[in-house]
């Protein structure tokens, strides 16, 4: 922190300018800190507030530092000396002695001809001036503020004897600026992170000056970045989002990492690596943010766009599962298909894992060509606007074209007769019947009314109506193809 009063001889500055003043102190013992500051009466380069009309003697005790009053701030060399009055000058040990004359300026300066660090302030008053007083206001010692700072700095002066002319603000050792009349403020213009001293220094109509100054804080914010996912990645819902984030503070610590979803809270996280995992995010467009808070307070944020898709739905509907055919089969195979946040751009028919058919314009269907004997699943691939896919599909078998099957079974002369079929799947059981069974010709029973198709081992009742004038017919079941 770089001060031209370091606020550690804020008190005691105060003190010297009323003990010059008001006490009668006219003698100063000066010694060296290093070659960084002359120490008077045991204050590093304080101001001095002295009396037109009244001798100082300064006694110097500074080997290698030569002690001069200048007219001149932070002039080195022998230059700008000051020597109305003044005997001594440039002593390294020695005694410099300071009649101060009623012609003298208001503003001084005692430095160190060869070190540019050395030296302060005589301020030069009249005899029955007191010294003003002042109190910066605002801000309070201590407060922490965030870079870049823009920091109001008030103060209050009143003068008992006389009246203030002027408030000079100060940061450190840079003037901010001088204000000549109440209230007196002035303003900070973007204060990188650091420890900074304010200051505020009145001054009267005599040329008496008083100083009040606090200490505050700018504090660098956190840096924080999203490591994953990356912006504008694509999941498919729903699914479990893993959030990383990396963070670090220049001038303190991280003490939080707070993981957002839209604006709800998924969770904080005290310890690095910071992660979360938001769990079952649905379908839409979400951003996802972290925000660091570092030992101050300051926040920083960063945030992602991810889009969670919703996947479509295909169902196939024609066939049902489990539908036999007979080979070879040319099968029309049909499904539906919708997308709840987007539309359909295609589906794909396969007949096991052999793409059959592409079709992207509702009714969605595509047909086989000769599928010989075996089992077979048919499946339908759904895909949206954003590559999501949806699948479903159906079992089938497709049997050989067996020869028909025939039973011949004896039925004695009466009005009824009970048909058990021996029908399969894609054949039909037909009832005929003949008075002699040499005859070879077999005639359809008429009005047989119930149906046997695609029934295996069915008993049926219906009546015979055949006559043959004889004690018997003869009665066969035929499997006829559809």
């Amino acid at each position: 922190m770089n001060a031209l009063f370091p606020s550690r001889f804020v008190l005691a500055l105060g003190i010297l300018c009323l003990a010059g003043a008001a006490s009668g102190q006219t003698t100063f013992n000066v010694t060296a800190s290093g070659n960084t500051s002359y120490v008077i009466n045991g204050v590093s380069d304080p101001i001095l507030t002295l009396q037109r009309g009244v001798t100082y003697t300064f006694n110097i005790n500074a080997t290698g530092h030569p002690f001069y009053i200048k007219t001149v701030a932070n002039s080195t060399g022998t230059g700008n000396q000051y020597t109305t009055g003044v005997s001594g000058n440039g002593s390294s040990p020695g005694t410099v002695t300071f009649t101060v004359p009623a012609s003298a300026p208001n503003t001084l300066y005692y430095h160190c001809s060869l070190h540019s660090g050395m030296g302060g302030t005589l301020n030069i008053v009249n005899a029955a001036n007191s010294a003003p007083s002042v109190s910066v206001t605002n801000p309070t010692s201590g407060t922490v503020f965030f870079a870049p700072a823009n920091v109001t700095i008030q103060a209050t002066a009143s003068d008992t004897d006389g009246t203030i002319t002027n408030v000079q603000f100060r940061v450190g050792t840079t003037i901010l600026a001088n204000d000549a009349s109440a209230p007196y403020a002035a303003t900070t213009n973007g204060l990188v992170a650091g420890n900074f001293t304010l200051f505020a220094i009145a001054a009267d109509n005599g040329g008496a000056r008083a100083t009040n100054s606090v200490n505050i804080v700018v504090d660098a914010p956190p840096s924080v970045t999203i490591t994953n996912p990356s912006n504008g990645a694509f999941y498919v819902a729903p699914v479990n989002v893993t959030i990383q984030a990396s963070a670090s503070d220049t001038d303190g610590t991280v003490t939080n990492v707070q993981f957002l979803l839209g604006s709800s809270v998924v969770a904080n996280d005290t310890t690095s690596p910071y992660a979360t995992v938001s769990n079952g995010v649905p379908a839409g467009n979400f951003v996802l943010t972290a925000i660091a808070t570092d030992n101050y307070g300051a926040r920083a944020t960063n945030s992602v766009n991810i889009l969670v898709n919703a996947p479509p739905s295909v169902t196939v509907t024609n066939p049902l599962n489990g539908a036999s055919f007979i080979a070879p089969a040319n099968i029309t195979i049909q499904a539906t298909a919708s997308d709840t946040d987007g539309t359909i751009t295609n589906i794909q028919f396969l007949v096991g894992g052999t793409v059959l058919a592409n079709d992207s314009v509702a009714p969605y269907a595509a047909a086989t060509n000769g599928l010989p004997e075996g089992n077979y699943t048919l499946a339908a691939v759904a895909s949206d606007n954003r590559g999501t896919r949806a699948t479903n599909s159906v079992n089938i078998s497709v049997n050989a074209n067996a020869p028909p099957a025939v039973r011949i079974v004896f039925v004695s002369v009466s009005n009824f007769v009970t048909i058990k079929s021996t029908g399969t799947n894609g054949w039909s059981a037909v009832p005929e019947y003949q008075c002699a069974l040499s005859s070879g010709n077999w005639t359809v029973v008429p009005n047989f009314t119930n149906s046997l198709v695609n029934n295996t081992n069915t008993t049926t009742f219906d009546r015979l109506e055949a006559v043959c004038g004889s004690s018997n017919v003869f009665l066969r079941i035929r499997n006829a193809k559809d």
